[in-house]
């Protein structure tokens, strides 16, 4: 696996990127062994050598890799798109969902801020320590619900929006 990598490194830089993700490795080492096999007619140690040893079949290994890259591409592409068809048609849940969402999130989190600041107030100092970690998790509870709040906003008015708009 190493040697493909190297490979692809060498006369396709543009794809170490792919390399940070385990299955974007794997599929380049596969794409890649597909190559060396159809361009040299040797598999392993023996085709990489024979493509380093040819500048033309460098070159012939570099256009194969775009070629794989393009159709890899193209299925993202239409697995959004998918995507975006399916949305036309089962959007109602959807949309209810982030109804709630934006009408509900932010009475609980002013009543949360709200519970949090009696606790604060109203607390005997000698269980301070209990104070902190309730704060601390209705912290984390109101960046929840906010966060929440921020992700109905950027599938709305971001992608659905302007995949909706795109299609006019």
């Amino acid at each position: 696996m190493l040697p493909i990598l190297g490979l692809v490194a060498q006369f396709a830089p543009e794809f170490v990127g792919l390399f940070l993700k385990s299955e974007s490795t794997a599929k380049v080492v596969t794409a890649a062994t597909g190559i060396i096999e159809t361009l040299t007619g040797k598999s392993g140690q023996d085709g990489i050598d024979t493509i380093v040893g040819s500048p033309e079949l460098q070159v012939e290994f570099r256009k194969a890799l775009m070629a794989d890259k393009h159709v890899d591409e193209q299925m993202r592409y239409a697995d959004r798109a998918n995507a975006r068809d399916m949305y036309k048609h089962y959007h109602e849940m959807q949309d209810n969902v982030a109804m709630v969402i934006m009408q509900r999130n932010l009475w609980y989190v002013a009543g949360l801020v709200a519970v949090n600041v009696v606790i604060i107030v109203f607390t005997p100092q000698e269980y301070m320590a209990a104070v902190a970690g309730a704060s601390n998790l209705i912290g984390m509870v109101v960046n929840s619900l906010l966060k929440e709040r921020q992700d109905v906003v950027g599938f709305s008015f971001g992608s659905s929006t302007g995949s909706k708009l795109k299609d006019k």
